[in-house]
């Protein structure tokens, strides 16, 4: 299993949670305790590394296939709309998670042991990320992200006309 969600950091819904993970964090915990040999979380302490400028995203529409042009304009309005304040660029969230399936040179991970918070409270949803704790290893945790080769996807992919 390869999602996006969660955060080894801060979320973007409350200062802890993630909003995946927040709209119903019970799930999230049972998908991560079921002993699934191999889940990978891509969570925003890395989309947000893998931010698309305004620059990139008119070059996305400028290869003219519909799927290009359609993203491209969902890039632009997120951009505009400043979800990371002071850039005039955006995440692509779900975009970098399969981008990851396609080449796993875009993003390196570490096997640690994650929970999910349910309590009710200002920590609920969040992704708990003990990378200290060799109990129990259950997820493998995007750290660190290539965001050229993340970018170079995108293009390949949206120049596809399908």
């Amino acid at each position: 299993i390869v999602f996006m969600g969660g955060s080894a950091e801060s979320g973007n819904v409350t200062p802890y949670a993630e909003f995946n993970i927040w709209m119903d964090p019970e799930a999230a915990k049972i998908v991560l305790n079921s002993g699934i040999k191999k889940i990978t979380m891509v969570g925003l302490n890395v989309t947000h590394k893998a931010l698309i400028s305004s620059d990139e995203c008119d070059a996305l529409h400028d290869i003219g296939t519909k799927a290009s042009m359609a993203s491209a304009n969902f890039i632009k309005k997120r951009i505009t709309g400043g979800e990371i304040q002071g850039q005039n660029a955006a995440p692509v969230h779900d975009a970098l998670a399969v981008a990851s399936i396609i080449d796993d040179a875009v993003i390196k991970t570490r096997l640690c042991n994650v929970d999910v918070e349910t309590l009710p409270g200002v920590t609920d949803g969040r992704t708990v990320c003990d990378f200290n704790n060799e109990k129990r290893n259950n997820v493998h945790v995007a750290i660190k992200v290539n965001r050229n080769i993340f970018y170079k996807i995108l293009i390949d992919v949206l120049s596809l006309s399908i």
